[in-house]
């Protein structure tokens, strides 16, 4: 599926927590990675869904899986087409100053962000 067939699902603030696609008749939600959240259902619930899960998830330390190599990584940075993670062994993508590996996964990143 395009990422043009995307809507944009926005908080009170305007920032963008997930997007909405068709699944048949029903409507699915999909997180700012591009991943389904929740089955198909109405567009409200997948509007709830988001909602509810916010972009929390961004802050949480995930693992990037890369040709069967698993690492720790940390999101810097998302975009509707690409996220941008960085090296995080050992906790080190909090240290001020480091020089650390990134990695750019195109959006929807399917199972190699997990």
């Amino acid at each position: 599926m395009s990422r043009d067939e995307w809507y944009p699902h926005k908080r009170e603030d305007g920032e963008t927590v997930g997007y909405v696609v068709a699944a048949g008749e029903l409507w699915q939600a999909l997180d700012i990675l591009g991943r389904p959240v929740a089955g198909p259902g109405e567009w409200v619930e997948a509007e709830d869904v988001l909602e509810e899960r916010g972009l929390a998830m961004l802050l949480e330390p995930h693992t990037l899986v890369d040709d069967g190599n698993r690492r720790r990584v940390r999101i810097v940075e998302v975009t509707r087409e690409w996220v941008t993670v960085v090296d995080d062994e050992f906790g080190a993508a909090q240290a001020i100053g480091g020089d650390h590996e990134t990695f750019t996964l195109p959006v929807p990143v399917g199972d190699r962000l997990v």
